[in-house]
């Protein structure tokens, strides 16, 4: 009986590897077998369980990860017994890399592009684009195929456009949820991206069917920045009308403060990025600050319940959100509105009771 075959630690120097052994292994099976000639359909279907498994938080590392375990430019030769007769054209003996033997696997075993998107050639990851033959099955592939769209070589990115222009259609609902943070988080340091790169992100984040999806994500999550997420999905409307569930039942209560202050100010108010603001010119001092836009929602709203609701959440930055809102419509104050407010002044945080004492010190 054979020994079990010893797999190399590649990442052993590494203390920051975001690939499991499950996934590692894979991918060096696959450059065993590829460096062969002998990849199978098994060990391709093996790679993307494995990749499932993966946050899209891990591309960007897991991508350097994966090339080099792949290793496709390590000199190999086969032995003499190997060598057929008449080697086909695409055979390649030596190093690996973006030789046609490459190519020629591609074309056999389309899914090989979810390995060969993160190839250090530009050709073959221009050719694994313009290979994959269906949508993304997990929420790393989907980062992955939308991470091309930044890719440094030009060719690069118009093939990912064209890979998202038929297969983000496609693209399951729970996929693109699973992604939404990531891609959210990405934006503004992903400076490549064209206009069309950046509408088919959006077009995926606007459709229906993900906005319900994205909707009881943020509902039901327990970790996370989904604060974060729910504002910058606010920048288009077809979460506007899942804010007042979330206002109310969300588990988070970053969620429910960011859809309550959308709700009591009328509209939604998301970061577009940073600017640079002087604290002390004549020292040379300054500080950054974000900067937002906003828009009005196209959602109706009872400001008694809202007021009522956010003054009784348990989380004292949702009541901190109803005293804001107390402040900022003090001038029609109501006997309703005052009554809140004298209930947040014995309220147990010390930011939520100094608004309600300014809310009836300038009522």
């Amino acid at each position: 009986m054979s020994a079990p075959r010893q797999y190399p630690d590649v990442f052993h120097k590494h203390r920051w590897t975001v690939l499991p052994e499950p996934v590692q292994r894979a991918v060096y099976e696959l450059g065993c077998a590829s460096r062969r000639d002998r990849v199978e359909p098994a060990q391709i279907d093996t790679y993307r369980q494995g990749l499932a498994n993966l946050t899209p938080a891990a591309v960007p590392r897991g991508g350097y990860e994966i090339r080099r375990l792949y290793k496709p430019d390590e000199p190999w030769v086969r032995p003499v017994d190997e060598i057929p007769n008449q080697a086909p054209p695409w055979y390649r003996i030596g190093p690996g890399g973006g030789g046609s033997g490459e190519r020629h696997r591609l074309t056999r075993y389309p899914d090989l592009g979810w390995l060969f998107l993160f190839h250090g050639d530009g050709y073959l990851r221009q050719a694994a684009m313009e290979a994959l033959p269906g949508p993304p099955r997990s929420a790393f592939e989907l980062a992955a195929a939308c991470y091309r769209l930044n890719d440094w070589v030009e060719n690069v990115r118009l093939a990912a456009e064209a890979y998202a222009a038929r297969a983000f259609p496609e693209t399951d609902p729970n996929v693109i949820a699973g992604a939404a943070l990531f891609l959210l988080e990405m934006e503004p340091h992903l400076q490549r991206w064209s206009a069309t790169g950046r509408a088919a992100v959006r077009h995926l984040l606007t459709r229906r069917d993900t906005a319900a999806c994205l909707a009881d994500t943020l509902q039901t999550a327990l970790t996370g920045r989904q604060g974060f997420l729910l504002q910058q999905l606010l920048r288009d409307p077809p979460l506007d009308a899942s804010l007042h569930r979330l206002a109310h039942h969300a588990a988070l209560p970053g969620v429910r403060r960011v859809a309550m202050t959308a709700l009591l100010t009328g509209e939604a108010r998301w970061l577009t990025g940073h600017r640079f603001e002087w604290t002390d010119k004549t020292m040379g001092l300054r500080k950054r600050v974000p900067t937002h836009a906003t828009r009005s929602l196209t959602v109706a709203r009872d400001l008694p319940a809202l007021l009522s609701a956010a003054a009784r959440d348990r989380s004292p930055k949702v009541r901190e959100v109803a005293a804001d809102g107390l402040i900022a419509h003090r001038e029609k104050a109501t006997s309703h509105m005052d009554a809140l407010a004298a209930h947040l002044a014995e309220d147990t945080s010390p930011s939520v009771r100094s608004r309600a004492a300014f809310y009836l010190n300038r009522r």
